[in-house]
């Protein structure tokens, strides 16, 4: 049985970079239900919440309402909209309403990020930051090469920064006082 013309292109983008509606509604389930998670390990529901020192659970509660509104963007934008058009707009005709939930969204998020980004920056006691791998700075000394030149030569290059093909001027001869 073949089924109906209408349920068999539901799915079908005309771009295919574009992300089709089924795609949208599986990746933003996934990133809502990483949000929910994440939102739920900050409340405590697993146990006491595994946070940095210092850390306040609300930052835990605001990365996974992050994660979980995210993926609702996601779900509008591209499963119930249909995606994006040319212009980066959703498409002619979306509803009003639709259209309002999105942009809502995307307020909520920047809000989000913006009030982590602040509580860095700007909140109470210290912090403390580590690196897995040492920062190098080496500068290179006049004349020294790249480290990917190490090893190699190049015939018409000269070592020394000039040009081997280029004739060199020499100084002139110093006159003497004694012209012949």
């Amino acid at each position: 049985m073949t089924p109906p013309e209408s349920a068999r292109y539901r799915w079908r983008v005309g771009d295919r970079n574009q992300l089709s509606p089924g795609a949208a509604i599986v990746i933003g389930v996934f990133f809502g239900a990483m949000g929910t998670f994440v939102l739920l390990q900050a409340l405590g529901t697993f146990g006491p919440a595994r946070l940095s020192d210092g850390t306040p659970p609300w930052v835990g509660v605001v990365a996974g309402l992050l994660f979980l509104l995210g993926g609702l963007a996601v779900i509008v934008g591209h499963g119930i909209a249909g995606g994006v058009g040319p212009d980066g707009d959703l498409p002619a005709g979306t509803p009003f309403g639709v259209r309002v939930v999105q942009y809502v969204l995307g307020v909520a998020i920047i809000a989000m990020l913006a009030s982590i980004a602040s509580w860095v920056a700007f909140g109470s006691g210290s912090r403390h930051f580590s690196r897995q791998r040492p920062v190098h700075h080496r500068r290179r000394q006049r004349g020294a090469r790249p480290r990917g030149l190490r090893h190699r030569r190049h015939p018409d290059v000269d070592l020394h920064g000039g040009d081997a093909r280029r004739e060199r001027p020499t100084a002139a001869p110093l006159a003497t006082a004694h012209a012949a």
